[in-house]
């Protein structure tokens, strides 16, 4: 019984850094591809006016 308790915690440590860890990484993966986007828009954008000129 006593054995059980420390490893429920560290896999609930553990859980809870993983699932900070991910939701990190999420953060700067969607940073990241809105960057992208927003970049790649903006080239549209100037793309199709140098070719409307």
């Amino acid at each position: 019984m006593l054995f059980k308790i420390p490893m429920v915690d560290d896999r609930s440590l553990l859980e809870s850094v993983v699932s900070s860890l991910c939701l990190y990484v999420e953060c700067f993966l969607l940073q990241w591809v809105f960057k992208l986007l927003r970049e790649y828009r903006v080239e549209c954008v100037l793309n199709v006016c140098e070719a409307g000129r």
